[in-house]
C-alpha cells in the first residue's frame, strides 16, 4: 500500500493526486530541489503485470524522447529495486516514472472563451503532434483529460499509455484501448496496423467538435452504436456556442471523414481558420491583433505553428496516400452515401 514519505531512488512521495485503472500519480520531492514532481506508478493484477509493464515502459521511453513545449517533460523513469517495492507496497520491478507537475488543471475542467482561446489550444496541440509524429509516435488517446494545464495557463499533452511506435509497426502490437468518443474508425476497428498520423488528427477533430459546440460529433447509447456513428461519418449539425470564424466547421468536418486517406491534404493546413466568424457576434478586429500575438494557451507565434500544421497535414496525407494503395484498402473504402462530408 503507497503511503507518504515512501521513497523512490531519490523522490519522496508527499500525496497522492490521483487513481486509475492501471496505476496512480503522487505528487513528490526530489531530494536537493524545492519544485514538487508527478510520480507514476503502474497497478496491475499478477495476470496483466507484464502487458501493462511493457507499455508503460514503451510510455516512458516515448516521452523521454520528445522535447517539445506541449508535451509534458519526464525527469526520470526506472523499475522499483526490491527494497523500495516494500516501501511503497508493490512488486520489484515495478515501472515508474516522474515528470513535471502540472496543477492547472485539464482541458475537462476548462472552456473557451472565444475563438482566439480555442484557436490557442487547437494550434498548440497541433504543435504537439506534429512534433511526436515527426519521430514516429502516435498518441492515440488524445481527449480533454489527457491535456494539462501548466500555472501560467500552458497547455501539455500527456498520457502517452497507448503510443503506437511507427518504426516497430508490424513487429509489436501497441497496447489496445482509448476513448470511444473520440476514437477513428481504423482504431476502433482494433487493426492497428492502419493506424497512424491521421488517427491522431482524428482525435483531434473530435475534441475541437465538442470544445466548440459542448457535444462530441459522435455520442451512442452502446460501443457498437458508437463505432458504427464513427464509420458512418453521418455528423450532427454544427451548433458552436461560441463566436467562430468562417471555415472552422468545415475544418473539423475534414478532420472528421471516416476513411483515413480523406482526410486533411497539405492545402487543409493553409486553410485553417483566421477570418471574422459567420454565425453569432462579430469578432471585432480579431483578424490582426489575434495573429500577431502569441495566442492563449499557445506559447509559440503563429508561422511556426502554420509550419508545423503544414507538416502535420503533410505526414497524413502521405501516409494516407500510403494506406490507400494497399492491396486491400478497398475493402475499407465507405460507400457513397456514408462519405461522411460531401
Amino acid at each position: 500500500m503507497l503511503a507518504s514519505g515512501a521513497r523512490i531512488a531519490s523522490l519522496r512521495l508527499e500525496s497522492r493526486i490521483g487513481r486509475g485503472g492501471m496505476g496512480e500519480v503522487w505528487r513528490a520531492r526530489q531530494d536537493g530541489l524545492s519544485a514538487p514532481v508527478a510520480v507514476k506508478l503502474l497497478h496491475a493484477d499478477p495476470a496483466r503485470r507484464e502487458d501493462r509493464a511493457r507499455a508503460f515502459l514503451v510510455e516512458a521511453q516515448s516521452v523521454a524522447a520528445l522535447d517539445h513545449p506541449h508535451i509534458v517533460s519526464i525527469l526520470d523513469f526506472g523499475l522499483l529495486t526490491e527494497e523500495e517495492a516494500q516501501g511503497v507496497g508493490l512488486w520489484p520491478g515495478c515501472p515508474w516514472m516522474a515528470t513535471e507537475l502540472l496543477t492547472g488543471g485539464s482541458l475537462r475542467e476548462r472552456q473557451p472563451s472565444g475563438w482566439p482561446e480555442l484557436r490557442g489550444w487547437l494550434e498548440a496541440l497541433l504543435d504537439a503532434l506534429a512534433h511526436a509524429h515527426a519521430r514516429g509516435l502516435i498518441h492515440r488517446d488524445l481527449k480533454p483529460d489527457n491535456v494539462l494545464f501548466d500555472d501560467a495557463g500552458v497547455l501539455r499533452v500527456v498520457d502517452f499509455g497507448l503510443v503506437l511506435q511507427l518504426d516497430k509497426a508490424g513487429t509489436e502490437a501497441p497496447f489496445s484501448g482509448g476513448t470511444p468518443v473520440a476514437m477513428a474508425p481504423e482504431q476502433l476497428s482494433g487493426d492497428w496496423r492502419r493506424q497512424g498520423p491521421w488517427t491522431d488528427l482524428y482525435a483531434l477533430g473530435c475534441l475541437g467538435w465538442r470544445l466548440a459546440t459542448g457535444r462530441w460529433p459522435h455520442e451512442a447509447a452502446g460501443l457498437p452504436e458508437l463505432a458504427a456513428a464513427h464509420a458512418a461519418g453521418r455528423l450532427p449539425p454544427f451548433v458552436p456556442r461560441l463566436a467562430l470564424p468562417d471555415g472552422v466547421e468545415a475544418w473539423l468536418r475534414a478532420l472528421l471523414r471516416p476513411a483515413a486517406r480523406s482526410r486533411p491534404a497539405p492545402l487543409l493546413a493553409a486553410s485553417f481558420p483566421a477570418r471574422p466568424q459567420r454565425g453569432g457576434p462579430r469578432l471585432a478586429a480579431e483578424g490582426g491583433a489575434a495573429r500577431a500575438q502569441p495566442s492563449p494557451g499557445g506559447g509559440l507565434h503563429p508561422q511556426p505553428r502554420r509550419l508545423a500544421l503544414a507538416r502535420l497535414c503533410t505526414m497524413a496525407a502521405a501516409g494516407a496516400e500510403q494506406e490507400a494503395q494497399r492491396p486491400d484498402a478497398a475493402a475499407l473504402a465507405p460507400t457513397r452515401g456514408l462519405a461522411g462530408v460531401p
